[in-house]
């Protein structure tokens, strides 16, 4: 699957941003170039989380969007590359005694089900123009709270419903920088209480049409 360069920088940048990382569109095409000039202002951390996401687009780009299933073996692959230099156990859902500590929810998050995540998915299988805005708000929101990974879990959950949209010519779900500080606030409110003010916010100021 061919993804244009436009499309290409929004989705780096977003993904960027979820790793606390903001730069220029300039900076982030030198980056995906592998320009000297552009990598070689970036810590070993950092770097490190560039070339994770400098994968992502090589793997991305050698699927058939057509034949590809919205599964888990695809939401692990995914997660297994964008997390790859942050996890312990990249690609490996949670399970049994596994925890997750979030600052903004008072008690630690147990594994997600398997069942729970493949109803998500499914739903994602299933994207129409009538719904699709409302579902992929929903789902994409559902999976980062249930963090099913050790690490990466906003990375890996965007991705998915990206390839998701994408796949039945849906458009891209992004979050605009100028918008992220509000997203963020936002999620933050939604892993706290399940706040639907952050689905009202993706639904209507985060989905954009490819010209």
């Amino acid at each position: 699957m061919r993804i244009g360069n436009e499309l290409k920088l929004l989705l780096a940048k977003n993904l960027f941003r979820f790793e606390d990382l903001e730069f220029s569109t300039e900076k982030i095409q030198g980056i995906l170039n592998e320009k000297v000039e552009a990598l070689n202002s970036i810590d070993l951390d950092d770097l490190a989380i560039l070339n994770d996401i400098r994968r992502l687009f090589e793997y991305i780009e050698e699927i058939n969007i057509k034949e590809l299933c919205i599964e888990v073996e695809f939401y692990k692959t995914l997660n297994g590359i964008l997390a790859f230099n942050q996890s312990l156990d990249p690609g490996i859902f949670r399970e049994g005694n596994q925890l997750v500590y979030i600052s903004s929810i008072k008690d630690p998050i147990n594994p997600a089900p398997l069942s729970f995540i493949k109803e998500r998915l499914e739903l994602l299988s299933h994207l129409d123009k009538d719904n699709y805005k409302k579902v992929v708000s929903r789902v994409f929101c559902q999976l980062c709270k249930a963090q099913p990974f050790f690490d990466g879990n906003k990375r890996s959950t965007l991705c998915l419903c990206n390839v998701a949209l994408l796949k039945q010519k849906l458009g891209v779900m992004l979050i605009k920088n100028e918008l992220y500080l509000e997203f963020d606030k936002l999620l933050t409110k939604f892993y706290a209480n399940n706040d639907e003010e952050l689905l009202n916010f993706l639904e209507t100021k985060s989905f954009y049409d490819l010209q």
